[in-house]
């Protein structure tokens, strides 16, 4: 596994793993993957699948398909240099990714993203489809349809377009969206109205920023997890 840092414009220092597979079959092309992680993540998340995507004959896998790995750490995450300026949002980051595999040669990829990931890989299969041949996302953004479709959509599910199995997952709405929301996004509140008051007090203490990032992997692996002494971590 190579790691290596890479300067992209803005200027920034990006840091990425890159992972060729040893010996694919004769007649097989590895297709270049782009993996990106999300908050409260790193490109650490990936290890483990990496060896499944680029050795799968070695992991009882089929060789149908075998990847050539690329997981960046997203600006200011882990090793990757942060912004000084303001406006790096998910486009600036999917075109400096973009850019990034270029400079590495790949003038067609696939890319996998998840949490912020899938916004920056939606952006820059947004941005340049012809370049990206396939688009993988393990959390999807909607458009929120507003509270008033939501208090309304259990009378007149028809009229918006919802299936019976959309009212069972939807509803009741005050246990299965509203309890979930106000119990498990006050960290969301504090990020995007005091950041740099909460991020004082972070820096200062790791092991108070590892029990921030460490409560949200274990609460969003299974919400059930908030019930054990020791959040499920062990499992």
């Amino acid at each position: 596994m190579v790691m290596l840092t890479v300067l992209c414009p803005p200027g920034l220092d990006i840091h990425f793993i890159h992972v060729k597979p040893h010996q694919p079959p004769s007649g097989c092309t590895p297709k270049p993957l782009l993996m990106v992680h999300g908050w409260p993540g790193s490109f650490y998340e990936f290890y483990k699948i990496i060896p499944l995507l680029t050795d799968p004959r070695n992991h009882g896998l089929s060789e149908e398909h075998i990847f050539e790995v690329i997981c960046p750490s997203i600006p200011g995450y882990g090793f990757s240099e942060a912004s000084s300026k303001k406006g790096l949002n998910s486009v600036a980051t999917a075109r400096i990714f973009y850019k990034l595999m270029l400079r590495l040669g790949f003038q067609e990829f696939y890319v996998q993203g998840g949490d912020w990931g899938s916004l920056i890989c939606t952006n820059m299969a947004q941005m340049v489809p012809s370049h990206v041949k396939g688009l993988h996302l393990n959390m999807a953004f909607v458009l929120n349809p507003g509270t008033l479709t939501l208090l309304l959509g259990r009378r007149f599910p028809r009229f918006f377009g919802y299936t019976q199995r959309d009212i069972e997952l939807l509803y009741p709405f005050k246990e299965k969206v509203f309890y979930s929301l106000m119990r498990e996004s006050g960290y969301m509140h504090i990020q995007g109205t005091k950041p740099d008051t909460v991020g004082c007090a972070l820096n200062d203490s790791p092991v108070g920023l590892a029990a921030y990032i460490l409560e949200k992997f274990s609460t969003w692996t299974n919400p059930e997890f908030r019930d054990l002494e020791d959040g499920g971590l062990d499992r």
